[in-house]
């Protein structure tokens, strides 16, 4: 192993150990059953701490990296090890068959392991990762990683809840703590989600390697509405847990859907990153594969939601993100920004909680490509509201000149008048002005 991928790893155990030392609770959530077991699953960020070292190195090991992927090494379980690879592969397949989430996921690639697979042919220079020119190494590094977090794991957390949910409505009548799978699932949803280095509180949230860290990376990033999204995760998890000792199965359920559509929002916001990154016309200097692969593998990790939402932005995004094109967002980010805008309602995000790119509105030209989103309203709001300016605009001037018009004619009706009785010789007031109106779109 190289001395970055030892160093990575001292950091990562050393925040680990101080976790356990300290409480039952990691990243703010107190574990209730097996607590020493869930920490036990956290530890499979570690894994994934290795492999992006592996990967990073000036020759990466992609060799080594498939077998830690496929072997695991840091989380033990009944069985043996836990692996990444494991949550995604045949065996994962299986235990999520007919939850809703995997489903969309499994029905759109037209592979039940399709995340296995997406990683696997990124290892391994396989499928869309075969022949990318100079950038090859880059790009299969930083979506082999991301595959594995932001589709493996990512689908297994939601997996766990959806188990939990369903033990809880079949063990109504043997409750917590008796039935006590009813909460475990929802515990391992959370040690999956933050991993096991992030702290008590999350203080050590920079050395995570899963989506509570990416959570607190793009919440650095976007200027957002409101409480965080990790904020508002913990809560829910929080409630969610309450909700399954109580045996409120229908609450915990409305509580899973809640936490669902905000993991999506970390995604999302990749996607918008990397998106403005990878624009030729978005003056980011350094713009290459990095950039290029990182969006496109948080658009994989989002495009059965998308396009559920919108086939015709997802189409987009494969368009601008896909491997096989010959170069990156060819439509440019204020498309992406714009469409992306339109759906986020129909996917259940809170446009306020995506937030605006921060780079995207101080960049010499990415500022013009987005609005700063004041009031939280759509682009197509705003366009509207920019037509109803204009035409209200158009309507007072109408206005006015037609009043002009008819003041005019009475004053010649009043003059000729005058002239008629030989009071020709009053004093004649200047002719009235009409005010010039401007407006700004």
């Amino acid at each position: 192993m190289g001395a970055r991928a030892e160093l990575i790893l001292a950091v990562a155990a050393a925040a680990m150990a101080a976790v356990w030392a300290q409480s039952d609770t990691l990243g703010g959530y107190t574990f209730v059953v097996e607590p020493s077991e869930m920490f036990e699953r956290a530890k499979l960020d570690l894994d994934q701490a290795e492999i992006d070292a592996l990967t990073s190195e000036a020759t990466p090991k992609f060799g080594t990296s498939k077998e830690l992927f496929t072997t695991g090494k840091h989380s033990s379980s009944d069985d043996g090890l836990r692996s990444i690879r494991g949550f995604c592969n045949s065996e994962g397949a299986a235990k999520m068959e007919g939850e809703p989430q995997y489903e969309l996921f499994a029905k759109y690639y037209g592979d039940e392991t399709y995340a296995e697979t997406f990683v696997v042919n990124a290892l391994d220079g396989e499928g869309d990762f075969s022949d990318l020119g100079d950038g090859e190494n880059v790009i299969r590094g930083e979506c082999a990683n991301k595959g594995m977090q932001y589709q493996c794991v990512v689908m297994y957390t939601i997996h766990e809840l959806e188990s939990s949910v369903n033990a809880c409505f079949e063990n109504q009548t043997n409750p917590f703590p008796d039935g006590e799978s009813t909460v475990k699932g929802w515990d391992e949803g959370w040690a999956f989600y933050a991993g096991s280095s992030i702290g008590t509180e999350g203080e050590n949230a920079e050395n995570g390697w899963f989506q509570y860290t990416l959570a607190n990376k793009r919440a650095e990033d976007f200027a957002m509405e409101g409480e965080s999204i990790n904020g508002q995760i913990l809560t829910k998890f929080r409630a969610g847990q309450e909700a399954l000792i109580d045996g409120d199965c229908e609450a915990a359920e409305d509580l899973k859907s809640e936490i669902v559509n905000l993991m999506k929002v970390p995604l999302v916001q990749g996607m918008l990153r990397y998106a403005y990154r990878a624009d030729p016309n978005a003056g980011f200097a350094d713009a290459g594969a990095k950039e290029w692969a990182e969006g496109w593998a948080f658009t994989a990790a989002i495009l059965p939601w998308v396009d559920e939402a919108s086939s015709k932005t997802a189409d987009l995004l494969v368009r601008n993100f896909g491997l096989q094109q010959d170069s990156p967002m060819q439509d440019g980010y204020r498309e992406i920004f714009s469409a992306m805008d339109g759906i986020y309602s129909d996917m259940g995000i809170d446009s306020g909680d995506v937030g605006t790119l921060t780079e995207a509105v101080e960049g010499e030209d990415g500022g013009e490509v987005v609005d700063d989103d004041e009031g939280g309203l759509s682009a197509g709001a705003k366009a509207g509201i920019a037509i109803g300016v204009i035409a209200l605009v158009v309507t007072l001037i109408a206005g006015l000149l037609s009043l002009l018009k008819r003041r005019k004619s009475h004053y010649d009706t009043s003059m000729d008048k005058a002239y008629i009785s030989g009071a020709s010789d009053h004093h004649i007031p200047a002719e009235p002005y009409a005010a010039r109106a401007e407006t700004r779109v």
